[in-house]
C-alpha cells in the first residue's frame, strides 16, 4: 500500500515530467476543460496524447531536451517514452499521481524496416504509465494511435479509468502481436541511466551511428 507521503512524490513536478509548465497546463486545459470527475479526466488525457501525437519509433532518442513532457507536447509524432512522459506529467497537473514504468516486449508484428534496424524484434524498456484511482495504480499506454491500430489490424488500447490498458497479446485475427516478457519496475521519473545503459546493450549499433543522447 502505498502511504500519502509516498504519493505526494507522485504528484510533482520533475526535470522530465515538468507538469508545473505553462505547456502543461494548457494541454491539460485544452483536452479536458470541461471535466471534473478525475476519471473522466484521466480517460480524456489519455486519448489526447494516444490520438492526437502520432506514434514514431523512428524519433527515438535519448536527449534531456527532448524528454521534457513541455516539448513533447508540441510535437506531432512521439516514441513510447515520450508519450509516456506527457500522460504522467499531464495527469500529475491534474492532480491525479503519475508514475513511469517499463517493460521489454517482444513485437512479433514488427515491421520489416524496423526489425532491420534494431536488428531485433525486441523492444527494449518501452515506457507507460500508471495512474492512481479509486485506490488503485492502473496500467495505461497511450502508444498507438487508432489509425496506427487500424492499419496493423490491432485492437486499440482503450482506458476506462477501472482496468489496465496494455497491449493485447495478439491481432484482431488471433496472430501474436505484443508480449511483455519482463518489467522494470516504476519510476517518479524517467531513469536515464538505465534506460541508455539497456540501449546500450540491446542495439549497440544505434548508439554508434546515431546521436541518441
Amino acid at each position: 500500500m502505498t502511504s500519502t507521503t509516498d504519493m505526494d512524490t507522485f504528484l510533482q513536478p520533475t526535470f522530465f515530467m515538468n507538469s508545473d509548465s505553462p505547456e502543461i497546463s494548457e494541454f491539460v486545459k485544452m483536452n479536458c476543460s470541461n471535466e471534473t470527475d478525475p476519471k473522466r479526466i484521466a480517460i480524456s488525457l489519455f486519448n489526447a496524447v494516444r490520438d492526437r501525437i502520432i506514434y514514431d519509433p523512428y524519433r527515438f532518442n535519448l536527449k534531456p531536451e527532448h524528454l521534457k513532457a513541455s516539448y513533447i507536447q508540441s510535437q506531432k509524432r512521439a516514441f513510447c517514452i515520450q508519450k509516456a512522459v506527457l500522460l504522467a506529467a499531464a495527469a500529475r497537473a491534474a492532480n491525479i499521481p503519475s508514475r513511469l514504468g517499463f517493460a521489454d516486449l517482444i513485437n512479433h508484428l514488427m515491421g520489416e524496416d524496423l526489425k532491420q534496424l534494431l536488428q531485433t524484434n525486441l523492444v527494449a524498456f518501452h515506457g507507460y504509465v500508471e495512474l492512481y484511482i479509486d485506490n488503485q495504480w492502473l496500467k495505461a499506454t497511450p502508444v498507438f494511435d487508432k489509425n496506427l491500430c487500424r492499419y496493423l489490424n490491432i485492437p486499440v488500447v482503450d482506458f476506462d479509468a477501472e482496468n489496465h490498458a496494455i497491449f493485447p497479446l495478439k491481432d484482431k485475427d488471433g496472430n501474436l502481436f505484443m508480449e511483455y516478457i519482463k518489467y522494470h519496475g516504476t519510476f517518479s521519473d524517467i531513469p536515464l541511466e538505465m534506460i541508455v545503459h539497456s540501449i546500450k546493450q540491446y542495439y549497440p549499433q544505434l548508439m554508434e551511428k546515431n546521436e541518441l543522447i
